[in-house]
């Protein structure tokens, strides 16, 4: 089941919030993710601004973050234990190294979501978050798909 989103003001913003936190019990890293709840809240808020065309889609613990072009999420998000990695679905990973991000790489592979690289935040402050909704930026601005594997999108359309 996907739930989206689409006009957000604070207080749907909010409510948004606390109904993704009980929407997958068995999220593993529910605590890990109340803890920094301010974070992800903050950084929504930013990349839901990029423009008025961004949508955020939820898909269990994965948050996508579409806009009006068909080729699917220019960003997702994820949740571990440790660190919070952003997915930036249109740039490579040299796109990204003036912000001396921490990059996890998975070129070659096939990830469901698409994409080559995530971007990993350890610290949760004003500097990540900085960093995470620049890398979201700067993915919104690319307007094609980059890596081998298919957008959710590209597997509707073939009714998979």
């Amino acid at each position: 089941m996907i739930r989206e989103k689409i006009n957000f003001d604070q207080h749907s913003l909010e409510q948004f919030w606390a109904e993704a936190l009980t929407y997958d019990q068995s999220m593993r890293d529910l605590k890990f993710v109340k803890d920094h709840l301010g974070f992800y809240r903050d950084l929504t808020v930013r990349v839901l601004a990029i423009a008025p065309t961004v949508r955020i889609r939820i898909n269990r613990s994965q948050y996508a973050f579409y806009d009006d072009l068909d080729i699917g999420p220019f960003c997702s998000f994820a949740f571990f234990k440790s660190k919070f990695a952003l997915n930036p679905m249109r740039l490579k990973s040299e796109n990204v190294k003036d912000l001396n991000c921490d990059i996890f790489s998975f070129e070659g592979k096939t990830y469901r979501m698409g994409g080559t690289f995530y971007a990993q935040f350890f610290n949760w402050d004003v500097n990540d978050l900085n960093k995470a909704a620049e890398v979201a930026k700067r993915s919104f601005d690319v307007k094609e798909k980059v890596g081998p594997a298919p957008f959710f999108g590209d597997l509707k359309k073939r009714g998979v």
